[in-house]
């Protein structure tokens, strides 16, 4: 919410409530159309540049991993000179191959989600991740706010596991879940995701 001591006291609470990432946001509002009702309130909300280096040493003194949503090309090499190892890719980036490049040649992971895109287009992009990611994380995610158990379809993640199948060493299965309380996170844990956002 644009409060930089928010921000410190959600990756303390994070911290001890068992958390091993605390994940923030890049967008940048020059990128949002001026005809945006909610342009202004991206612009308030903008995720300061230099708060990277404070929040970054303050989730080390914290135990924990900083780790932000890249939206855009051109903050990639940004985010990478901050020394980050892995970057998060939201639903909206899974088709722009020209984010997914840049991401790759300069993360050692990517951490992608899948809402919004059907089966085949989730399998263009994970034969993308296999041929030009060094690992990769492709997170199920439903973009509803909030989902309904009903409406998971954590089936998925065992559609997802098929994608990878042979290249664990590289590919693991996550699950970015929206819902109201921990079941549906609980059940996707016991389906063997690596990632629960």
């Amino acid at each position: 919410n644009g409060e930089l001591e928010l921000a410190k006291a959600l990756i303390k609470a994070a911290a001890e409530n068992g958390a091993d990432i605390v994940k923030f946001q890049d967008w940048r509002a020059s990128n949002v159309p001026d005809i945006d009702p909610d342009k202004k309130r991206y612009e308030k909300y903008e995720f300061k540049d230099e708060w990277y280096p404070i929040l970054i040493n303050y989730c080390k003194e914290n135990n924990v991993e900083f780790l932000t949503s890249c939206f855009n090309v051109d903050r990639v090499e940004y985010l990478a000179s901050l020394g980050l190892k892995k970057i998060k890719l939201a639903s909206i980036s899974l088709m722009n191959f020209d984010l997914l490049r840049m991401a790759g040649a300069n993360f050692e992971e990517l951490i992608v989600s899948t809402a919004m895109h059907n089966k085949e287009e989730i399998e263009e992009a994970i034969d993308w991740l296999l041929t030009n990611a060094q690992k990769f994380t492709i997170m199920h995610c439903i973009a509803n706010y909030p989902t309904y158990p009903e409406d998971a379809h954590l089936r998925r993640i065992d559609e997802l596991k098929e994608m990878i199948e042979g290249h664990k060493e590289r590919a693991s299965i996550g699950f970015s879940d929206h819902s109201l309380d921990l079941a549906v996170a609980k059940v996707a844990m016991a389906m063997g995701i690596e990632y629960l956002e």
